[in-house]
């Protein structure tokens, strides 16, 4: 008798501490799950992405899925360009962004394209050129848009 209440007793912390684990183990994945699905959601709700360094003057683009592995910032010469990739972008959206651009006070100069929409502009202080920029949409959704910002003199 004294053995089978042993082996209960052993038998019992052995699962109470496995359960235990388990469920530890457990929330730290749920947990995990749990940030990876934000993550996906944030892009998935058109959420849009930035880079730190562009001007405020610059209203952020916020529609579609943004790629920053293939993003970058990059002195060019006395310039930084702010190199922006995004997919999954409907043309309305598109539009939406020109006319925040203009809102905000950039110029929108629409160009001809074949495959989607494409417009270029800058923003003036004066006769000084604060920034320029360039910004393209393809019907599959893919937008490039290029930031140029002139060194401060």
């Amino acid at each position: 008798m004294l053995a089978g209440v042993l082996l209960f007793a052993v038998v019992g912390c052995t699962d109470d501490t496995t359960t235990e684990e388990t469920t530890s183990e457990e929330a730290v994945s749920d947990d995990a799950a749990t940030e990876a699905e934000d993550a996906g959601d944030d892009s998935a709700a058109g959420e849009g992405g930035w880079l730190d360094g562009i001007p405020a003057s610059v209203p952020p683009f916020a529609y579609g899925t943004f790629d920053k592995e293939e993003s970058s910032e990059f002195q060019a010469g006395p310039q930084t360009l702010y190199s922006l990739y995004y997919d999954d972008v409907a043309e309305a959206d598109f539009d939406a962004y020109l006319a925040s651009l203009e809102a905000a006070g950039l110029s929108v100069v629409p160009e001809n394209v074949n495959d989607g929409a494409s417009a270029y502009g800058e923003l003036m202080d004066g006769e000084t050129k604060v920034l320029g920029y360039v910004i393209g949409w393809q019907t599959n959704g893919h937008v490039d848009y290029t930031i140029t910002v002139p060194s401060a003199q």
